[in-house]
């Protein structure tokens, strides 16, 4: 089995003085530039988007708080529901509808392509 060869002491010590004396490999100029300058732009992009999402909250609950106080009240038939109500209750059941039958649709013709061969 071979032993591995390694320096002696003075050969250590010539080569520490040397490496301190004369750098061995530098980095490019332009690379620490280029690091802040990447590094400004991903800082800048979170700042940008979290804005933006500061600015949807606010939108969203102005809206909320909006139609909290605007939207007008409507008196009750005798039957205790107001036609509105009523409309809008059918309006979107048959929505939920399309949207369960679509999504039903969907599912089943790609359980059809994933087994069919």
């Amino acid at each position: 089995m071979k032993t591995p060869d390694y320096l002696s002491d003075a050969q250590l010590t010539e080569l520490i003085a040397s490496v301190e004396q004369h750098a061995m490999l530098t980095a490019p100029d332009y690379l620490k530039d280029t690091i802040i300058q990447k590094a400004a732009k991903k800082e800048q992009n979170r700042r940008r988007e979290l804005l933006f999402y500061g600015l949807k909250t606010a939108l969203a609950t102005a809206a909320a708080i909006a139609m909290l106080f605007f939207t007008p009240e409507f008196k009750l038939s005798p039957a205790g529901e107001s036609s509105f109500f009523r409309a809008f209750n059918q309006k979107t059941s048959q929505f939920c509808s399309l949207v369960s039958d679509s999504t039903n649709y969907l599912f089943q013709n790609k359980e059809d392509f994933r087994y069919d061969k």
